[in-house]
């Protein structure tokens, strides 16, 4: 589930660092690999859930995630949205639900180290603060769609590799 989770970040991380550097293009030419790239994520982040080495105390988070980013998927995909305050609505809702559920994890694992603790939490509250910032102020700075889901991706693939990485240390794990 570990290995996963990791890789599941590093897709999401790439294809955030490619929305990036083609900041100047349009979000309909960079949907492909947007889709492409979340929909591996997804399918990770569910797959994941079913190993029988996921801790049972935390297989909601990335199979509530995965869910999410596959019905996201299909929706970039397939071609739903219509033009450019469709795809910062859908991404800013996809940062909100992450951000919440990392917060909410990370106040129920009494387990880990306060500093872990508080750096999920913190990953959170910016996934949540980034996600209100597509509502409300995406149009007022100049701030292009394609750099804006480049980011939305990249800080998803940082939350995705940090649960990845905090799995090892949770308890639950069948031991070889």
């Amino acid at each position: 589930m570990r290995i996963l989770m990791i890789i599941s970040g590093l897709a999401l991380s790439g294809a955030g660092i490619f929305c990036i550097l083609n900041r100047g293009q349009l979000f309909d030419s960079l949907a492909f690999i947007a889709g492409c790239g979340l929909l591996s994520s997804g399918v990770l982040e569910t797959a994941s859930r079913f190993l029988p080495s996921a801790p049972r105390k935390i297989r909601f988070l990335p199979f509530n995630e995965g869910a999410v980013s596959i019905l996201a998927s299909i929706a970039i995909l397939g071609g739903a949205l219509a033009g450019d305050p469709a795809v910062v609505t859908l991404f800013s809702f996809w940062l909100i639900f992450s951000g919440a559920t990392r917060i909410s994890a990370s106040i129920e694992s009494v387990e880990e180290s306060q500093g872990f603790r508080l750096f999920i939490f913190g990953l959170g509250l910016i996934s949540i603060i980034f996600g209100f910032y597509g509502f409300f102020c995406q149009l007022s700075f100049d701030i292009t769609t394609a750099v804006f889901v480049g980011c939305c991706f990249l800080l998803q693939g940082i939350n995705a590799a940090a649960v990845g990485i905090a799995l090892e240390r949770l308890p639950g794990r069948i031991q070889r």
